[in-house]
């Protein structure tokens, strides 16, 4: 196991140095979730969010057992102590002493810290290309990590136009291309997003109203030098002026809709759309039509349909009261018209989860359609739902089990996340996939691994004695390579120990390995695991954590132990 620590200004490609290679984004991602490395933030904290890494407060916590040493925050979140970059370095290499090698990209000289290699982001780049860092690091066709689907040197060049306009015009992919002009945009923290959402940027249009677009819908940016005159022969389209369809001849057609073809209804169903966006009003009678105009869906994939559930895929909010039609829409068998449903779905369940309560069947369906796109889409819209609202996923809690094992990251995060907020709201619902659940801490995959044992920690608070059978099975995570898997194994055990402490005993090997742990959590819950169900230990070693250890709540269960032992 190798400890990646990385700067992020001027070292990887979200802020990139204006002359120099970085280090893609794509690449952090992959070693820190699909691989076993321990990768860390260590400058700019923003990288903890835009590559779901732990950064300096996390250290901080895992060493210490608690954030006291920092202090308290100010207005704009700063602490009244911050580690230099020298100590946060030492942190993670007391934290992980059995790394093979550390290594730090940071654009200032680091090279002086014992143990380390540093490198600058363009020397990193370059190293990896040889060996041994190509051995250790490799991030072959198969191995790389497709950015939730995204190509990443088109999501680079996007990224790249972006920085340096003032204005672009952005074509996405709805209606055929869709264009829109900006001059103000920001990409979307995926902390204010539910957990593993595409990469989201907000873009400001000229009538000062946010449009929010999924990086995957674009298609291209065009860099503006300078804002067009339109009284020198622009005829560029004005969003803010456009003349909208005239509303009298289509409540005209809106009393003839009967007697329109379905492919007449759908085409009318965009006009209102359109008429409902310029506007930014519902008119009552139209939108009372487009309802009608969806009831009849044609399975054709050139049908005007597939256009309608396009244009409502782009204006989502205008479709609350609308809910039962994108249903009727994602349960139709023609992929593409599907997939928008469910993508507006997906997006009104980010703004409003309450308002799609009666789509939770229907997304659940949509879990099992073969379209990777539109699982997705959906285990995002359940997500948003689960954490506010966990009840509503009860249907569904077995499906989105399966799917955690899904090879699609964004849907096996979500599916993961999902499982969580239902498990920890009701853990009764899980007990009767417990053996599911256990099965998870084989996986090869850290992040489920990790997440198992939560769940099974969560289970045992309610049913410690289902918990309890899987004594062997949670203990021989205290070998695991990650540390988050340690700990939740011992949370787990620690909740589940009262139904059988003989159980616990039986895990003196384990237990007594586990008080050698980097984590101090890991060792506090190893020694109250030896308390309360006198496992037999070394009372040396425990003497030895009650004088030296650095974290009080160690001391004081070692004591504990050697009180209940002795």
């Amino acid at each position: 196991m190798i400890v990646l620590a990385f700067d992020r200004d001027w070292t990887v490609d979200v802020n990139p140095h204006p002359n120099r290679e970085a280090v893609s984004l794509d690449w952090v991602r992959h070693w820190a979730h699909k691989t076993n490395h321990e990768v860390w933030a260590i400058g700019n904290q923003d990288l903890v969010y835009e590559a779901g890494i732990p950064g300096t407060v996390e250290a901080i916590r895992r060493y210490h057992g608690d954030l006291d040493v920092l202090g308290d925050q100010d207005d704009a979140g700063r602490y009244e102590w911050w580690p230099s970059r020298e100590r946060r370095l030492e942190l993670l290499a007391e934290l992980f002493p059995s790394a093979t090698r550390y290594i730090v990209v940071d654009d200032l000289d680091l090279g002086h810290i014992d143990g380390w290699d540093h490198y600058t982001a363009w020397e990193f780049c370059k190293a990896l290309e040889k060996i041994p860092l190509n051995g250790y690091l490799s991030l072959s066709s198969n191995e790389a990590d497709d950015s939730n689907g995204i190509d990443s040197e088109h999501a680079k060049e996007i990224y790249r136009k972006l920085h340096t306009a003032n204005e672009v015009e952005v074509v996405i992919d709805v209606c055929g291309g869709y264009r829109f002009r900006s001059r103000e945009w920001k990409k979307v923290r995926p902390s204010t997003l539910p957990i593993g959402a595409p990469p989201t940027i907000d873009f400001t249009l000229a009538s000062g109203k946010t449009r929010r677009v999924q990086l995957q819908m674009v298609i291209d940016v065009t860099v503006i030098e300078e804002i067009p005159d339109r009284e020198d022969g622009d005829d560029s389209e004005d969003t803010t002026n456009v003349e909208p369809p005239g509303t009298g001849l289509m409540l005209g057609r809106a009393d003839q809709a009967d007697c329109l073809t379905t492919p007449q209804r759908v085409e009318f169903a965009i006009d209102v759309l359109k008429v409902a966006t310029q506007l930014d009003a519902l008119p009552i009678k139209l939108m009372e039509m487009f309802t009608d105009a969806v009831k009849e869906v044609s399975d054709d994939d050139t049908a005007p349909v597939v256009q309608a559930s396009e244009y409502t895929a782009e204006y989502p909010s205008l479709l609350r009261q609308h809910v039962d039609e994108l249903c009727t829409l994602a349960g139709v068998s023609d992929t593409e018209v599907s997939r928008q449903a469910v993508w507006c779905l997906m997006e009104l369940a980010e703004d409003d989860p309450q308002a799609v309560f009666d789509a939770v069947p229907t997304l659940s369906i949509a879990l099992e359609r073969d379209d990777v796109e539109t699982r997705s889409y959906a285990t995002y819209a359940l997500a948003s739902i689960s954490k506010p609202y966990p009840e509503e996923l009860l249907p569904a809690f077995d499906t989105l089990l399966e799917l955690a094992e899904d090879e699609n990251q964004a849907i096996q995060t979500n599916a993961l996340s999902t499982v969580g907020h239902i498990v920890s709201g009701y853990p009764d619902a899980a007990v009767e996939f417990v053996d599911s659940i256990a099965a998870l801490l084989e996986s090869d995959k850290k992040r489920i691994r990790n997440n198992a044992a939560g769940l099974l920690g969560d289970i045992a608070q309610e049913h410690p004695e289902v918990v309890i059978e899987y004594a062997d099975e949670l203990a021989a995570r205290f070998d695991d390579p990650n540390i988050q898997a340690r700990i939740n194994a011992s949370i787990a055990l620690l909740r589940a120990e009262e139904a059988d402490p003989s159980a616990i005993r039986a895990q003196s090997d384990w237990l007594e390995q586990a008080l050698d742990d980097t984590s101090p959590e890991v060792r506090a819950n190893a020694c109250a695991l030896i308390a309360n169900s006198e496992v037999p230990a070394s009372i040396e070693k425990l003497r030895e954590l009650r004088k030296a250890d650095l974290n009080e709540t160690v001391k004081e269960r070692a004591s504990w132990a050697i009180q209940r032992l002795s």
